[in-house]
């Protein structure tokens, strides 16, 4: 029901050019979802059992919440640039950290950590080749993770122009 209504609510306040308003619907529409698609899989109430019963149903709604949850995570569903600069920022500790116990802990102090992070892990993750005499500073990077971070980077940069041309295209 509660999905239902902040549907309406989203069309009604869009129709109107309230788009702040239909935005904030369309968070408590993604909440709705989130949370019938959790009791699907997870409640032990009888609507539930009844409705979505067995194995393989509860396996599919385990997934299709799932999948709701990570996008709600890396991007608020297309509601929140701050979760996609988060998810972003996530990635580049990863890779510090990563870079920290392939370089061996015992020679980096506090100030090249912190260069790590802010400078050389960014400028590799946008593609911008980094020197360290004569070869790529990132060059001790598998095959699989340099891959791995490209495409990360497209999919970031799509979401990014998605949730850009969502905010702007109202106006």
């Amino acid at each position: 029901m509660k999905y239902k209504f902040s549907r309406s609510l989203k069309l009604n306040y869009a129709s109107v050019g309230d788009y702040i308003k239909a935005s904030k619907a369309v968070t408590i529409e993604l909440e709705a979802t989130k949370s019938h698609l959790k009791d699907s899989w997870l409640s032990g109430d009888q609507y539930y059992k009844t409705k979505y019963g067995g194995p393989k149903r509860t396996v599919e709604q385990f997934w299709k919440w799932f999948k709701v949850s990570l996008l709600d995570f890396v991007w608020g569903n297309g509601e929140s640039l701050w979760r996609l600069v988060r998810f972003n920022l996530i990635i580049f500790s990863l890779l510090t950290l990563y870079d920290i116990f392939k370089k061996s802990v015992s020679q980096l102090n506090v100030l090249e950590i912190f260069e790590v992070f802010l400078i050389k892990v960014p400028s590799n993750y946008f593609g911008i080749i980094i020197k360290q005499g004569d070869q790529n500073y990132f060059e001790y990077y598998p095959n699989w993770l340099s891959l791995l971070l490209v495409i990360t980077r497209l999919v970031c940069f799509g979401l990014l122009m998605s949730i850009i041309i969502k905010k702007y295209n109202r106006r």
